[in-house]
């Protein structure tokens, strides 16, 4: 009667382990899913700023050039 008891004390600790093992992981997952986001927005944010800046460089650049040809045409 002991042996089974004590098999079924070790199975339960054994399973509370792994038990335990399995949530850390969960949470070490999640804090580098978190962590890959956080990264991710970052460059998302800098490409955009960047697509931004060539944006209004393009619409500088033209308008640049249309008082320049407008400039010529009337002088």
């Amino acid at each position: 009667m002991d042996g089974i008891r004590e098999f079924f004390y070790w199975s339960a600790s054994i399973a509370s382990i792994l038990i335990g093992l399995f949530v850390l992981a969960m949470f070490g997952l999640l804090f580098y899913l978190k962590r890959a986001a956080d990264s991710g927005l970052r460059k998302l944010d800098f490409m955009s700023e960047q697509v931004r800046s060539a944006g209004r460089t393009w619409r500088n650049l033209a308008f640049t050039r249309f008082l320049i040809r407008t400039l010529r045409f009337i002088f």
